[in-house]
Parts: structure tokens; sequence; C-alpha cells
């Protein structure tokens, strides 16, 4: 039996891939820098840390470019809420009616999930949440889910996770946990890691109730 439901939040809760992607490609292009990379696949499911080192490479100003970039993002903040997927707040009612426990596990940082918390009323769901700052390894590592599974007191069998990108699916996998691939809509990922994959996140009840 399912007790507990551990949800990545880039791309699942939130559809803020493609909305990170153009910010900081703005930024660079603002800076006159070119990206190693302009794939937006490859940047999605990293900690900020990973993701400014496929930017940049060994770019010898990068420490001092990402502390501009996190000044120009506290300009232009998220709105968490225009991006959030419009089922989450009735499936994480209906997990809370059922008994059913909910956490975040989360490469981004600390702030941001607590902002979109906050920005979004689901404060009042959430049993636990993990960020990037939390585990000393990032996704695809399992550490962050190993921790989510100590936070719930939870053994992996009562668990499952949703996640969408490759690197979360591994982390998931890692940690021995039935996980469920998000579709990532007008973007590839490799999601063949995944137990199963969904177009809404209400397509987990059919799974919870079987």
């Amino acid at each position: 039996m399912v007790k507990a439901v551990i949800f990545d939040m880039d791309g699942v809760l939130v559809e803020t891939e493609a909305y990170y992607f153009k910010r900081r490609m703005a930024f660079l292009k603002e800076k006159n820098i070119e990206p190693l990379s302009k794939k937006m696949e490859d940047y999605i499911g990293l900690d900020n840390k990973s993701i400014w080192d496929r930017l940049l490479g060994d770019v010898p100003s990068r420490e001092g470019l990402y502390a501009e970039y996190v000044s120009f993002r506290e300009n232009n903040p998220t709105e968490f809420k225009e991006l959030l997927r419009k089922d989450v707040p009735d499936v994480f009612e209906r997990l809370t009616e059922s008994g059913v426990r909910i956490a975040i596990a989360s490469s981004s940082e600390r702030p941001d999930i607590e902002r979109m918390l906050d920005q979004c009323s689901l404060h009042k769901y959430i049993d636990c949440y993990l960020s990037g700052e939390d585990c000393q390894k990032t996704k695809p590592d399992p550490e962050v889910y190993l921790k989510a599974l100590h936070e719930l007191a939870l053994p992996k069998e009562e668990c499952v996770v949703v996640e969408d990108s490759a690197v979360g699916i591994q982390a998931a996998k890692g940690a021995g946990l039935f996980v469920f691939a998000m579709n990532p809509g007008t973007h590839s990922m490799d999601q063949s890691g995944a137990d199963r994959k969904i177009n809404s996140l209400s397509e987990i009840f059919a799974h919870l109730d079987a």
C-alpha cells in the first residue's frame, strides 16, 4: 500500500524548465557570452552549480558571473503561481484526504521551494521537503530520495516518486523507488528508466488505488 508520494518540483509541480532556460539565456546574451549548449534538456534536473558548470565550462569569471546572475534572478523573480500545473491543488487535496503523505525532493535551492509553496498555498499539504542544499551529492545520486524516505520514516515499498528528468529518475530508482515520469511536453527527455509514464498528475491514482 502506498503511504507517501514524493514529488520533484521543477517540471512536475511547476512548469519552470522553459522559463528558467530563457532567463539564463537572456542573462548570458546581455553579457555577450555564448553558452556551451543551447539545448534546454542538457540542464533539466541539475542543481545550480552543475547547470553553470555545463553552461560556461572553465570560463575564469564563472563565479563572478553566477553572483551577477543571482542578482539578476532576484530582480526577475519567478511567479510560481502562474507556472503551477492546474491539477496540483486537486491532486494534493485527494492525496491528503486519502491519508497519503506528500514530500518534495528537488535539486532547487530551499528558498525557491519555500517561495513556490508560499505563492501556491501548498504548505499545508507537505510533510517534508528536501532541496539540493540539503544534500552533499546531487541527482542522479539517490541521496535526496534516501533522505526523503528517512524524513518520512517509511520503507521504499510504501512510497512512489513523480519525476521528469533522466537524472531525477535515475536518482529515484537508485533509492529503490517506483517512479512515474511526467510527460515533458514540448521538449525531449530520456525517461526510459521510469516504471510508468503519465500525462497528468491525476493518473497516479490508478496505481495508488490498484
